[in-house]
Parts: structure tokens; sequence; C-alpha cells
């Protein structure tokens, strides 16, 4: 309101105007009796008189369409971008010329959930599961196949998890299906490390299976020649003694002990002054840094550095390889003879547990190659990368090297073998772990060199003395406009149609994966030159 306004109520409400009351005040003056009273509580002096102040004027300005349409696209390059961010960003931009005339945080607030955007949980993506990266990645893998790659130089190698293998179909009528028994309480947890490859040897395929089968770890034995020594340089005790005291590190603030932690490589449980604070400790008085970047389970460690490990971890694939995959390519035998039921714990060893497997020809180390997932718990830690284990391979083991698969394309390992293994063995749904090793044992006796060259060349690999694999051709090749197929047309699985009229209505469709029209709506023949394949994949 304008001073004289003001003036005006004040007048009223302090002159002969009291008969009428606010009511009659805001009535007359079109105000609202909010207003009268606002403005009475705020002009009253302590003796009962009123002194009328002006207004203030605002400063700030509102945001404009184009200011808004800026801040949409900003949030959506940005996502952690801050109120206060915000406002500096409109000022630098040119929107306003100083703080003062930007809006507040709290209208900011209220503006951007009006456009819908809200500070909410966000959803993690992991880069290398990005469309574009895997599609480059295998078209890569495939061009290295066409190329130089011989999956006969390839040792495919992967864990995978038994639990309770209950058959999935059984025989039975409506009126009395088939019963299995699932005791009670024994829910089975194993592990099963499996390697396969194959050679053509005068025209036939030859197979080499080793598999190891083992319960979960609780702990781990270090070996002689651990793979860590590869990837994680040691820090003497005496140079962290040199920067680090115990007196310091309870000196410092939150971000210093950050900055600590950073140069070291560590990252705590908490941002917490006293979770960074025990980490930084604990690393003093062991005087290295390896137990902490090995503390690693599933995202972070739990309180106090303390690991769960998973059914499988790097501990139990190095030994794998170091202590059984190895000593049988070399030798030629399995490194457990007894075939025994594990009776001991992991931490006497892997050689407690029975292996199994085929020994169809032997295989020069030398010229033999690893196929590896990059799965985190065939790593040695978060911090590794395929190259350490590349040279652990060629320097410990004996091995060529390490051929990596691209990332989530599974089928380019060993899992048809599990697969087949499984399948066998649901048919029995053992209940114990000696039935469970029986019938693991008598699937991979039936293994040999065409199974297992089938895995590989079903895997998309181009076997040695077979011929190139050509993609099908494509049954309509020649016709520019799908739409004019008839209904019983067959296309390709990968082939997207999509036929719309002058009206934007959905006519006729063949939906990728499929090889024939899904939905296909008669119409007149005029009508028919008249669609339009709208489908972004050809």
């Amino acid at each position: 309101m304008i001073l004289e306004r003001r003036q005006e109520l004040i007048n009223r409400i302090s002159g002969g105007q009291r008969i009428s009351g606010p009511n009659g005040i805001a009535a007359e003056m079109k105000v609202s009796i909010k207003t009268v009273y606002r403005l009475k509580k705020r002009f009253e002096q302590n003796d009962g008189s009123y002194i009328v102040e002006p207004a203030a004027v605002a400063r700030k300005r509102g945001l404009t369409r184009e200011a808004l349409l800026n801040l949409s696209q900003w949030l959506q390059d940005a996502p952690k971008l801050t109120l206060k961010e915000m406002r500096l960003k409109l000022v630098t931009d040119g929107f306003y010329s100083s703080l003062e005339e930007v809006p507040d945080q709290s209208t900011l607030w209220r503006r951007l959930k009006s456009m819908g955007f809200d500070w909410r949980q966000p959803r993690y993506s992991d880069p290398r599961a990005k469309r574009g990266v895997i599609k480059y990645e295998r078209c890569a893998f495939r061009l290295a196949q066409d190329n130089d790659l011989d999956p006969t130089t390839l040792l495919s190698m992967d864990e995978t998890n038994f639990y309770f293998e209950q058959a999935t179909r059984a025989w039975g009528t409506d009126a009395k299906p088939a019963t299995l028994e699932k005791p009670k309480g024994k829910v089975m947890r194993r592990s099963m490390f499996a390697t396969i490859g194959f050679k053509v040897v005068s025209g036939e395929p030859k197979a080499m299976v080793h598999w190891v089968f083992v319960p979960p770890r609780k702990s781990w034995r270090p070996l002689p020649d651990k793979i860590e020594s590869h990837e994680i340089k040691q820090i003497e005790r005496a140079d962290i003694k040199a920067n680090l005291t115990s007196q310091l590190i309870q000196s410092l603030s939150c971000d210093e002990l950050k900055t600590e932690l950073q140069k070291l490589g560590i990252r705590a449980v908490a941002t917490t002054q006293e979770a960074l604070m025990e980490v930084l400790l604990r690393v003093l008085k062991r005087g290295s840094r390896e137990g902490e970047l090995r503390a690693r389970g599933k995202g972070r460690p739990t309180t106090g550095g303390a690991l769960t490990p998973a059914t499988g971890n790097a501990r139990m694939v190095s030994e794998y390889l170091f202590s059984c995959l190895v000593p049988h390519l070399k030798t030629g035998k399995l490194h457990n003879e007894h075939g025994n039921e594990c009776a001991t714990t992991m931490d006497e060893g892997i050689e407690s547990c029975p292996d199994g497997g085929r020994w169809e020809y032997k295989p020069r180390l030398g010229e033999m190659s690893i196929l590896w997932d990059s799965a985190p718990s065939h790593l040695a830690s978060n911090h590794v990368r395929v190259s350490a284990f590349h040279k652990y391979a060629q320097d410990k083991l004996g091995l060529k090297g390490v051929v990596h698969t691209p990332p989530y394309s599974a089928w380019f390992n060993v899992e048809l073998f599990f697969s087949y293994v499984k399948r066998y063995v649901r048919k029995f749904a053992p209940a114990t772990i000696s039935e469970l090793l029986q019938r693991i044992r008598e699937a991979t006796a039936k293994v040999d060199g065409k199974m297992v060259a089938g895995w590989f060349r079903k895997s998309g690999y181009i076997i040695p003395g077979e011929a190139p694999r050509e993609d099908a051709p494509d049954p309509n090749a020649g016709v520019e406009n799908r739409c004019t197929l008839p209904a019983d047309t067959v296309f390709e699985r990968r082939e997207h149609v999509a036929c719309y009229d002058e009206a934007g209505k959905l006519r006729r469709e063949k939906t990728k994966g499929h090889k024939r029209f899904g939905q296909y709506d008669e119409m007149e023949e005029d009508e028919e030159a008249d669609l339009r394949n709208l489908s972004a994949t050809k």
C-alpha cells in the first residue's frame, strides 16, 4: 500500500471511525481484515499513538520464462546443483545484475517444484552399462574374433553358486501333481570354479575341463606369490610414521582428514570426523594401507573395517588359478586325487576340496589365455585393473595373457557349461552335499570335445576349419516401404516396423524380436500408400 492509503487507514482506526470497527474499515477501503490488524500492530506506539511508515520497495525481480528454461537445462546437465549455486549462476549468466535482485532460495524451490523438479534420491547407473558402450565393445569383440582371436587358445573360467537345486519340472496330472521333497533347513550353498577349453586334433575337437567344488569362504590363506603384490605399492611404516602421528590426526578437522585419506587412496566408512579419524589411526597402527584397500565388501566396508566376503572372492579365484588350474595344465592330473567330500575349511587351502575334469589334450601353457569377464569378485580389490591381473597371469602363472569380455555379455564365457550342469542336477533334486557332488560328477563326465566346441560356437566364436558365420539375408530386401507387405510376411528379428496413417494412428506394427506383424489393420488400397514407417530402429 502507498503511504497515503496507509495514513488514511490509520486515521480511520485512531479517529472517529471506531464505531464501524476493523470489519467496516476493511470494507470501506477494500482491503483484507488481516491487513488492517497487521498495520495497526505495526504502527502502534507504546503511548497509544501511531506513526505511519512508507512500504519498503521490493528489490527482487521475478523469474522470467527464459530464466526458468535455462534453470531446467542446467539441472538436467548438472543434477547436483544447489540452490545457492543456481542463484550465483543466474547472476553470472546475466539474468540479474546482483544477488539482491535474484529471488530467494525458497522462491526458487517453489518454482522448481511447480516445474516438476524435486530434490530426491537419484538412480545410480554403471557407466559401463550404457547401451552405446556395450554395443561398441561387443562389436569390437566380434571383430577380434573375425580377425585373429582363436577360441582354441582360450580357457574360459568363471564361478557359479549352487543353492538347493530343486527340479523345475516333473511328471504329474491335474488331479495329482508331482511332489518333490525339499527338506526344511537343508539349503545348500556351494561354489563351483570351472575352466573349459578345446583343441581341434585331426579334425576332431578335444576337450579340457577342470572344476573345483568348494564351500563358501570365511577366511583366506595367503599365497607365497599374491596377486596383490602386482597392484598395491607397499607403503613403508617409516614413511607413514614420518607424515602422521596420533596427536596430529586427532587435531585435524574433517576436511583435513579427508585430504589425508585422499593422499593414501582410501575411502572411509562414513564422512563423519570420528569415522575418518578411526581409519587414519588404524593405518598408523598397522603401518600400511593395504588392509584398508582390501576392506571392501559389496559397496563400502562395514563399521570398523570388517569385511564379510562373498561366496566367491578374489582370494579364492587367485588361489584356484595358482594352486589348482595351473598345476592341472602343467601335469595333466587332478590336484586332489582322493575325491572326498570337503572335510576341512578353506583356511587349510583350496586343495583340501575334491576336483574333477576331463583331459583329452595337453595344452601349451604359454599359448593359452584366460577368458576374463572383469567381475569384481575376480579382481583383488576395487583399485585393480585388468592389466594388473594380466601381469600376474604372465609372470606367476605362465599363461600368455588375459582376454576380457565386454561388460554384461555373459554368453561369451563358460555360462553354457554351468547351464548344462545345473539342468542335469535339477532332474534329481539332491538333498545333501554328497548327492549334489555326485550329480555334478555325473554331468561333467558326459562332457566331450564336441559339446565344448558347440558351446563356443553357440557363443559366437569361429571354430578353426569351419566357414565363418554369415548373417541371414534380409527376406524383404529391395522393398522400401515395409508397410505395403502382406500380413503373413516374415521379417528379420531385429527389425522394427511401425506404420502410421495421416491422422497419426498406429495401423501396423512388427516389434523387435518377432518375425511377423503383431498388429495388422486391413485398409483400402488407396489408403495403404499413405502409411508411413516411423520406426526409429531399422
